[in-house]
């Protein structure tokens, strides 16, 4: 059973409402545990990003042996139509695969051979019931980008993003983009967002989502870039009166020098999100599920 965090430490979870220039209907900013709106009584498609931590014995008693089961429970509960993940390696995918009940996923991993244990993914999972899948494919954010394993110049490993091309069962269709930039490198994190949103800008007439994990802040350059798109908004913006809460916190969330956000949902103007949480649930030893905080949406086409 997964615990809701509700201690002064870590703040109440918010609502956030969508302003009224993308098309959305206003709501109220709630604070309490049930988030309960009026309309629409039903949001048919969510989407959620969540970096959920690479396998490694190094973190102890956060390693993934010891939080799959929780994080699982998790994203069963939770249920989003679209899951998008970042650094997990091939086995974890498998794992959230086999634990998950009516998804399929896609995507390739960051190295040139898919066979090797240690590559990263940026996997796409979809829910069968609402939506199916028409096309896919993977981009290295290089000079490159159809070389798989291709680095941008002054990086130390390739990062990629995963794209699908989806069509809704109750009508209509939508492009997810699922990115993890460069940590170390801003240059390569401007490069990145410039080639993802420059590919994204080919298909302007569909509505389109762009999430990960961007490992920079909003007032950083490749934010900067990407913030002044007029045809692209971090949902996070859309709404009025929200208190920005951390999307890196560490597995306890109590050093002050680790909290940071850098997980980010972006939509397009065909996207109408009616609702956006950074979700801070637990797990039943008072950790957190990761190091990452997840970030979820609920919109319409």
């Amino acid at each position: 059973m997964l615990l809701s965090l509700s201690c002064k430490t870590f703040n109440k979870l918010k609502v956030k409402v969508l302003a009224t220039e993308f098309g959305g209907p206003r709501f109220s900013t709630l604070n309490s545990g049930s988030r309960i709106m009026s309309e629409p009584e039903k949001l048919p498609l969510s989407l959620m990003t969540f970096n959920v931590r690479y396998d490694t014995p190094n973190d102890g008693v956060d390693n993934w042996k010891e939080r799959k089961n929780d994080v699982l429970d998790f994203l069963r509960n939770r249920n989003p139509t679209f899951l998008c993940l970042q650094e997990t390696l091939m086995h974890q995918v498998t794992e959230i695969a086999e634990g998950l009940g009516d998804y399929k996923w896609f995507g390739a991993g960051r190295q040139a051979s898919n066979t090797k244990e240690e590559n990263e993914c940026n996997p796409i999972f979809y829910n069968i019931e609402a939506v199916e899948l028409l096309d896919s494919g993977t981009f290295w954010l290089s000079e490159t980008p159809l070389v798989p394993g291709s680095r941008y110049q002054d990086t130390r490993l390739p990062r990629i993003c995963t794209w699908g091309e989806f069509k809704l069962k109750h009508n209509g269709r939508i492009r997810i983009y699922n990115t993890h930039l460069d940590h170390k490198t801003a240059s390569a994190r401007v490069f990145g967002l410039e080639l993802i949103s420059n590919k994204m800008a080919n298909h302007s007439d569909w509505p389109m989502i762009l999430c990960g994990d961007f490992n920079a802040s909003s007032d950083e350059e490749p934010l900067q870039y990407l913030n002044q798109l007029s045809w692209l908004r971090d949902s996070k913006s859309l709404f009025d009166d929200v208190e920005d809460l951390p999307t890196f916190t560490g597995f306890t969330g109590e050093s002050e020098k680790m909290l940071k956000i850098i997980d980010y949902i972006y939509v397009n103007m065909k996207c109408s999100v009616v609702r956006q949480e950074v979700i801070v649930d637990i797990r039943p030893n008072g950790r957190y599920l990761s190091d990452h905080r997840p970030v979820m949406i609920f919109f319409n086409v």
